[in-house]
């Protein structure tokens, strides 16, 4: 769970962790919310290191996630990620209750998270 501060509020985000971006992009709930995709390295079953190679944020995530498919990802740098990495990829899925969280949590988790593929990287302010 990672809380994300605005206004003077405190919004908890719900995750849910989806083992493929296929499994991802058809169940993922039609609401906003954001999205990480990642490569989470294993021994035993327990993380040893996760890198986060891509945040996101959208209206409606099983849409999002349905365009980050292979065949249907626009951003090459992100596709070729994707296809290097296709069978270990974790996707991680929060709704939010309005766009703007949303916008806040990309923000918020980019800073903090630091992914390899995002182009836009949020600064302090």
């Amino acid at each position: 769970m990672v809380s994300i501060a605005s206004n003077n509020e405190i919004e908890c985000l719900q995750w849910v962790k989806y083992g493929s971006l296929t499994s991802a992009a058809l169940m993922s709930p039609t609401k906003p919310g954001v999205y990480a995709l990642c490569i989470n390295r294993k021994v035993y079953g327990l993380s040893i290191s996760v890198d986060w190679g891509y945040i996101g944020r959208s209206d409606k995530l099983n849409r999002r996630l349905t365009e980050h498919l292979p065949k249907n990802e626009k951003n090459d740098l992100l596709k070729k990620w994707i296809f290097s990495h296709y069978n270990n990829i974790e996707v991680w899925v929060a709704t939010t209750a309005t766009k703007k969280q949303s916008r806040l949590a990309e923000k918020e988790l980019v800073r903090e998270l630091n992914p390899t593929i995002n182009k836009i990287k949020f600064t302090e302010e």
